[in-house]
């Protein structure tokens, strides 16, 4: 689950970054597309690539943070 609500972070704030677009469907997209890539991607991974798997995520979510939070305070949406 843990990693789901990563991909799920992660993807919404690279639309975000991409489109300098912080609306409410952007920040908060269905969950559909995230739950279909980890199922096609990441299910079978054992604990150990899980744990890597998440703090490569963990990583990119500190990369991306400082301009999310930037495009999205600026459209009152932090």
């Amino acid at each position: 689950a843990t990693t789901v609500m990563e991909l799920y972070e992660i993807r919404a704030w690279e639309t975000i970054t991409e489109s300098d677009d912080c609306g409410c469907d952007v920040r908060f997209p269905s969950w559909d597309a995230s739950d279909t890539e980890y199922q096609q991607s990441f299910a079978g991974l054992s604990q150990a690539e899980h744990s890597a798997l998440r703090r490569e995520l963990i990583e990119r979510r500190k990369q991306l943070e400082s301009t999310v939070r930037e495009i999205c305070e600026a459209q009152g949406n932090w």
